[in-house]
């Protein structure tokens, strides 16, 4: 549910952005190799390429620094869920296939868990350094066209976000692939007698335990990265639209305004509740149940369609001569960035049929 309504609204504001703007070309992919427990912050690589935006305005940051530290984004995550992979598959590989070879090798799966999260944090670390090197490169070839820069900008946006998406599937798959082999093995322990009943359900209740702290931290950052960079890329395309090509005062003027501005409370995010002996994690909600806080959701989607269709059809009315009309289209981006941050918390699993419907 939380991905079909992502997918809506990109494809509404992807109207918007083909009227300001031109096609978008996709980038390529680059494979490379990396070895050790972590991710690097940067690779060395990235550092070379995205050197040169070091400083707003800085001339010789070119056209090509630009489309490297793309690359390095995309790479650094390819990297990263290599890793992923491995390490989960190797683990699995050692808890076997029977309850024995579970209980000889199950301290390993809190070290995976750890491992794989501190892998995500130090990427997620990455993309906001890289996107910081990626906005000042833009701003060095300067804001005059307002079809370059803004291509320019929705061509990070496409990549990093990109980048995201395939390095939640990456840990998120990693972490249930763990889960089931776990539950599987430690049912086959229950069912061979190797345990008994008390002593199967508190080793199942520690195994689960360990599996929804993890998910639910590695989840945490996941959606605080993502806000914290989408949040930069918004309000630095604003202030390339009002004509600053300072992108460290444009960061430090929304920050001061952000932290004058009362908090607002998100939905929390848990892996969800499972029962013992199930074989996948789910927790089900009442199924006439339509909650509030998910309405509240719905009805802010609904709000912004409404509003969007009304600046479209203004939009249209005005055949692309209107240049205030960009200003509107800023506050669109903003409201987007919100609305994802909104939906991010829902998983279709977790809907009630009401909500389902």
């Amino acid at each position: 549910m939380k991905k079909i309504l992502a997918v809506l609204l990109a494809a509404a504001l992807a109207l918007s952005c083909a009227a300001c703007g031109g096609e978008k070309e996709n980038e390529q992919k680059e494979e490379t190799s990396q070895s050790g427990d972590t991710v690097s912050s940067a690779s060395a690589a990235s550092e070379e390429n995205s050197a040169a935006a070091s400083e707003s305005g800085d001339a010789s940051c070119s056209p090509d620094d630009a489309e490297s530290i793309l690359s390095s984004i995309s790479a650094e995550t390819d990297a990263a869920i290599r890793l992923i992979d491995e390490d989960a598959a190797s683990l699995l590989e050692a808890l076997g296939d029977s309850y024995d070879t579970y209980d000889a090798n199950c301290a390993s799966v809190p070290d995976f868990y750890s491992g794989t999260q501190k892998r995500a944090e130090e990427l997620y670390s990455a993309y906001k350094s890289m996107s910081i090197d990626y906005f000042k490169c833009t701003a060095a070839q300067g804001l005059s066209d307002f079809d370059v820069w803004d291509d320019a900008m929705e061509e990070f946006y496409d990549t990093w976000d990109d980048a995201m998406e395939d390095l939640y599937d990456a840990w998120d798959g990693a972490y249930e692939d763990v889960y089931e082999k776990c539950d599987e093995l430690l049912e086959d322990g229950s069912e061979s007698e190797a345990l008994g009943y008390s002593e199967y359900s508190e080793l199942w209740s520690a195994m689960y335990d360990a599996y929804s702290e993890a998910w639910s931290a590695t989840y945490d950052a996941h959606s605080d990265a993502w806000s914290e960079i989408y949040g930069g890329y918004s309000d630095v395309w604003s202030g390339f639209l009002s004509g600053s090509d300072d992108v460290d005062a444009i960061l430090e003027a929304a920050a001061s305004e952000a932290s004058a501005a009362p908090a607002s409370e998100a939905p929390a995010s848990e892996a969800p509740a499972v029962s013992e002996g199930e074989q996948a994690p789910a927790s089900s909600a009442a199924s006439d149940a339509l909650r509030s806080d998910f309405k509240a959701a719905m009805d802010d989607y609904e709000a912004f369609i409404d509003e969007y269709v009304s600046f479209m059809t203004k939009y249209a009315e005005s055949d692309g001569t209107d240049l205030t009309l960009l200003a509107d289209y800023a506050s669109y981006l903003t409201r987007y960035g919100e609305l994802v941050q909104s939906f991010e918390a829902w998983e279709s699993d977790n809907l009630s049929d009401a909500e389902l419907a």
